[in-house]
């Protein structure tokens, strides 16, 4: 079932692909805080996105877009922008509620401050921030433990390293990012004490240039697997995976790698598609509720778990992680908190 759903994920992004390159959406510069675009039809509901980066960024951004999608696919009307810079969050925001909006969803913690200025001008307009970290009558914050299924990376990397050292590197310096270093190197810590976990934070998500120097530091440190928290910065690791002078390994995050390159053992999947159209069934249904915060780890495995790439990693250590991740859900584990 897992495999079928990162399949029917991969299809999806190269219909996302496909459609941006043919409807041309989007400023090259993006210098006016984004795009707008739409989907389609009369719609029995009307939801509205704001991104902060590019809907075809192969990672956080793409897949949120592809649960907006998610949401049009159970009727309703959906609108985005996308780009979406932080000065100019407030009027994306604002722009996006105007137009009589049931639900706006912020796809990023950045935005909560924004978020909760806006709602307060609109209160019959449901907002839901993605990894939020503030809530209001009309806004509810939805938060995936990146670093749950972080550890279980950290884990698999400590369990497949050759060399005893493996690498962390993450995009912008923000809490998701933060957790999952954590949960990166204490789950290698888990399996291997003595493994030694170097960590880099590019500052840039989607800077393929400088994950690519981050990467090409941690193998000339001796690293010989990669978790990769990245999302267009991601081919930068890989090409510098694939120049190592020693036998390097990568894993990936948010979506499936495992055709993309024979380098990616696993990927740590964060599937913001099922629960977005959870959220859509909740606001369609009239169960939706503002002022909660819902945090959502590996106890839901339709959103939280790890995807491995055929033949790549053996059945014993599969058995292994897996069932670390029930010993986490389960607290048996000592694992950091709030991860």
């Amino acid at each position: 079932m897992r495999a079928m759903r990162s399949a029917l994920v991969r299809a999806a992004l190269v219909v996302v692909l496909l459609g941006g390159a043919l409807a041309g959406c989007g400023d090259d510069d993006g210098s006016d805080g984004g795009s707008s675009g739409g989907g389609g039809g009369s719609g029995s509901f009307k939801v509205g996105m704001a991104l902060p980066g590019p809907v075809n960024d192969k990672g956080f951004n793409e897949v949120g877009y592809l649960g907006l999608q998610a949401i049009e696919a159970l009727g309703a009307e959906i609108s985005y922008v996308e780009n979406v810079k932080a000065a100019d969050m407030v009027e994306a925001l604002r722009n996006l509620a105007s137009q009589d909006l049931d639900l706006v969803i912020a796809h990023g913690g950045e935005f909560s401050d924004a978020v909760i200025e806006v709602a307060t001008e609109f209160p019959d307009v449901k907002f839901t921030v993605f990894n939020g970290t503030k809530t209001a009558p009309n806004v509810a914050a939805y938060f995936i433990r990146y670093g749950q299924g972080s550890y279980l990376a950290g884990a698999l990397a400590a369990r497949m390293s050759e060399t005893g050292v493996v690498g962390y590197i993450g995009g912008a310096e923000i809490p998701p990012t933060l957790q999952g270093a954590e949960g990166f190197e204490a789950g290698a810590k888990a399996v291997r004490p003595d493994i030694e976990v170097i960590t880099t934070v590019t500052g840039d998500f989607d800077d393929a240039p400088k994950a690519k120097e981050a990467a090409l530091a941690q193998i000339a440190d001796g690293a010989d697997v990669l978790y990769s928290f990245v999302n267009a910065g991601l081919p930068g690791v890989t090409e510098a995976v694939k120049a190592a002078d020693h036998p390097t390994k990568q894993i990936g995050y948010i979506i499936d790698h495992c055709e993309d390159d024979e380098v990616f053992l696993a990927d740590a999947m964060f599937d913001s598609v099922t629960l977005y159209e959870q959220i859509g069934a909740s606001v369609k249904d009239g169960t939706w509720e503002g002022d909660t915060s819902v945090f959502v780890g590996l106890e839901n495995p339709d959103v939280v778990w790890m995807s491995y790439c055929e033949g790549r990693v053996d059945a014993d250590a599969q058995t292994e992680i897996e069932e670390m991740g029930r010993q986490v859900v389960a607290g048996e584990l000592d694992i950091p908190e709030g991860i």
